[in-house]
C-alpha cells in the first residue's frame, strides 16, 4: 500500500489526535501572527493618528493665518481712514491759507524780510523754471514767481506794498492742476480790502499807478493780515515798471503731504539739488504744519501698530506650532513606549508558544506511535520497510504543521482585525504566511522526529509476541 494512502487512512482513523496536534500548531501560529500583526496594526494606527494630528495642526495654522489676515486688513483700513481724514484736513487748511512755502535769495536777511514783509534781495526768474523741470520734485507744488516791493505811488502821494505775480508754472512730472492763487492779467490790479476802502477804489474801476492805468479786477475780502493793504499786478508789468526785467525776489509754493516730520529740511534738500546754495526756504501756516506732523505721527503709529500685530501673530503662530509639535511628539513617544512593551512581551510569549506547540506535537506523535504498535508490527510483518514507516509518521507531523500554520495564520489575522480594529493596517502579509508554511512543518517534523524513529525501529516479532 502506498504511503499517502496510509497517511490519509491514519488521519481519518485518528481524527482527534490529528485535530489536537493541528490545534496546537494553529494556536502557536495564530499567536505568532497575532502578535506580529498587532504590532503592525498598532504602528499603522499610530501613523494614521500622527497624520491626522499633522493635518489638524495645519488646518489650525491656516485658520489662524486667515484670522490674522482679516485683523491686519481691518487695522490697515482703520489706519488708511485716519490718514485720509488728516489729509483732507490738511488740504482744507492749505487751501484756505494759500501758499505756505517761500523760496528767497540765499543772501536775504530773514529778520529784514519779516520786518519789511518783502525781500530786498532778488534772484533770476529762471530759477522757477529749473525747479519746474525737476521730475523728482514731489515735496513742493504750485510754483509761482513773484516780485514784492514797497514802491512810491506819486498819484496818491503815498507808498504801496506792490506784488507782481505770474501764473503758476506747470511742473513737468505732474498733471495739470487747478492753480493756487489768482492769475493777474496785464493792465489789471487786484487790491486788498483795507487799501480799497482807504483809497475809495471800486471793483472794475480804474486807477493810475506810476503813470500806468490799471483796471481794478478784484477787491479781496478782508483777511486780517498784510494782504488787506497789498496790491497785485502782473509780474511782467511790475518788472518793466521798476526796471527789474527777469528778476524776482520770491518763489511761492505749497508743500505736499508726502514729506516726513522734518518737512522743511526735506524740501530744502530737494530744492538745493537744483539751485544749490543760491536760495533759502521758509515755511508758514503753523496749523497746516501741525496737522501734517500729526499725519506723520499717525502714519508712524499705524505702522508700529501693524508691526506689533504682525509680531504678536508670529508669536502665536510659533506657539501653535510648538504645541502641535509637542502633541505629535507625545503621541509618538507614547506609541514608541507601548510598542516597546508589546515587543518585549512578544519576545517572551512567542518562544513559549512555539515550545508548547512542539511539545504537544511531539507528545501526540509519541502517543500515536504507542497506540499503533500492533499496526506497525503487522505492517512490518507484511513487508513494509522501516523507511516507509518513518516517512509515514514524519509526513503526518509535516501535514499537522502545514495545516496548523495555515489555519493559525487566518485565525490570527481575523482575531487582530476584529479586536484591534486595524482599519488600513497591513494585516495580510504574504511573507508571513510563506514563513509559517515553511517553519511550521519543519518544527512539527522536528517535534515528531524521535517518535517516528522509534516507530521505524520497532521489531515486528517483539511487538506481535508481546500482544
Amino acid at each position: 500500500m502506498k504511503i499517502h494512502t496510509l497517511l490519509w487512512r491514519e488521519i481519518a482513523h485518528r481524527k482527534l489526535n490529528f485535530a489536537i496536534g493541528l490545534l496546537a500548531v494553529a494556536v502557536a501560529a495564530a499567536g505568532s501572527v497575532g502578535v506580529v500583526t498587532l504590532l503592525r496594526a498598532y504602528q499603522a494606527q499610530t501613523a494614521v493618528q500622527l497624520q491626522q494630528q499633522q493635518v489638524q495642526l495645519q488646518e489650525q495654522i491656516e485658520s489662524f493665518n486667515a484670522e490674522h489676515a482679516a485683523r491686519m486688513e481691518k487695522s490697515k483700513k482703520t489706519h488708511r481712514e485716519a490718514v485720509a481724514k488728516l489729509d483732507n484736513e490738511i488740504r482744507k487748511i492749505t487751501k484756505d491759507l494759500g501758499f505756505n512755502i517761500f523760496i528767497l535769495p540765499a543772501e536775504q536777511n530773514l529778520a529784514e524780510f519779516y520786518e519789511a514783509d518783502f525781500a530786498a534781495k532778488t534772484m533770476p526768474e529762471e530759477y522757477v523754471q529749473k525747479l519746474a523741470q525737476k521730475r523728482d520734485l514731489f515735496t513742493i507744488r504750485h510754483l509761482r514767481p513773484a516780485l514784492v516791493q514797497k514802491v512810491d505811488w506819486p498819484e496818491r502821494n503815498r507808498s504801496l506794498l506792490l506784488m507782481g505775480v505770474a501764473d503758476v508754472v506747470p511742473q513737468a512730472h505732474l498733471d495739470p492742476q487747478k492753480a493756487l492763487g489768482d492769475s493777474v492779467p496785464p493792465g489789471t490790479i487786484f487790491v486788498g480790502q483795507m487799501l480799497a476802502k482807504e483809497l475809495s477804489l471800486k471793483d472794475q474801476g480804474e486807477v493810475t499807478l506810476r503813470g500806468q492805468k490799471f483796471r481794478v479786477g478784484k477787491i479781496y475780502p478782508q483777511q486780517g493780515n498784510k494782504d488787506d493793504i497789498t496790491a497785485w499786478i502782473n509780474l511782467k508789468s511790475m518788472q518793466e515798471m521798476l526796471g527789474m526785467t527777469g528778476q524776482i525776489n520770491m518763489i511761492q509754493g505749497l508743500e505736499c503731504n508726502c514729506a516726513t516730520i522734518d518737512r522743511l529740511a526735506e524740501i530744502q534738500k530737494d530744492i538745493s539739488s537744483v539751485l544749490g546754495d543760491k536760495v533759502q526756504v521758509i515755511e508758514i501756516a503753523t496749523e497746516a504744519i501741525a496737522r501734517a506732523k500729526a499725519r506723520t505721527e499717525v502714519e508712524t503709529q499705524g505702522k508700529a501698530r501693524l508691526a506689533a500685530i504682525h509680531q504678536q501673530a508670529n508669536n502665536e503662530r510659533l506657539k501653535i506650532r510648538a504645541d502641535g509639535a509637542a502633541t505629535i511628539a507625545r503621541i509618538r513617544d507614547d506609541a514608541s513606549a507601548t510598542l516597546g512593551r508589546l515587543q518585549a512581551l512578544s519576545a517572551i510569549v512567542l518562544p513559549l508558544m512555539i515550545v508548547v506547540a512542539c511539545v504537544m506535537v511531539g507528545l501526540l506523535a509519541l502517543i500515536n506511535v504507542r497506540e499503533r504498535r500492533v499496526e506497525i508490527g503487522i505492517l512490518r510483518a507484511l513487508g513494509t520497510r522501516s523507511k516507509q514507516i518513518f516517512t509515514l509518521f514524519v509526513a503526518r507531523s509535516a501535514l499537522v504543521g502545514l495545516a496548523g500554520a495555515a489555519v493559525g495564520y487566518a485565525l490570527g489575522v481575523l482575531a487582530v482585525a476584529a479586536w484591534a480594529g486595524a482599519g488600513n493596517a497591513p494585516l495580510w502579509v504574504p511573507e508571513m504566511l510563506l514563513g509559517l508554511v515553511v517553519v511550521g512543518p519543519i518544527l512539527a517534523v522536528l517535534a515528531g522526529w524521535l517518535p517516528a524513529m522509534w516507530a521505524a525501529n520497532e521489531d515486528p516479532a517483539v511487538v506481535l509476541r508481546d500482544n
